[in-house]
């Protein structure tokens, strides 16, 4: 089951496209997501690009970064806060990479979970999580090519930062 689950997470070559990560801010679902949020009394905070944040991946995949860590954010406020998304782009020695920060203001993650949040099944949420969200959103990561930092301290909040290598635009 693992494995159809982390099939899904990859795209094959033909499917892969420059995906505009400032774009996907606003796409259709999350769009709506971060719409309810706002209605439901959480602060939301965008801070996009001022270069094109190119990757070659789908809008899809990208979709799924952004909503498994958005849910994420959500579940840690139960009170409430502030969710800040913000995309930039980096040149480094290792190459450019868009990096997309998503930081919420909620209980944060103990120390001892860091290394057991992306493993499959593993949740601290109960019966009513499957404990493979962040799994996937890891396995995506990785099949672009990108890794996954986070940063976080009990009531604090948490900071997940992913790096994705820029595409190359040929003329």
């Amino acid at each position: 089951m693992m494995e159809q689950l982390v099939s899904l997470s990859t795209a094959d070559d033909e499917s892969a496209e420059l995906c505009d990560l400032n774009a996907v801010l606003s796409s259709h679902p999350v769009e709506v997501v971060l719409k309810r949020l706002r209605a439901d009394g959480y602060e939301i905070i965008l801070e996009t690009s001022q270069d094109k944040p190119l990757v070659r991946a789908t809008q899809n995949q990208i979709q799924q970064i952004l909503l498994q860590f958005i849910e994420n954010a959500e579940e840690a406020m139960p009170d409430k806060g502030t969710i800040r998304i913000s995309i930039e782009t980096r040149k480094t020695n290792a190459g450019s990479f868009a990096l997309l920060t998503i930081e919420d203001t909620g209980i944060g993650i103990p120390q001892e979970n860091f290394q057991k949040i992306f493993q499959p099944f593993f949740t601290t949420k109960g019966k009513q999580a499957t404990g493979l969200g962040l799994m996937i959103t890891s396995a995506i990561v990785q099949n672009l090519g990108g890794t996954i930092g986070v940063k976080s301290e009990p009531g604090e909040g948490t900071t997940f930062r992913v790096a994705l290598p820029l595409a190359e635009v040929t003329a």
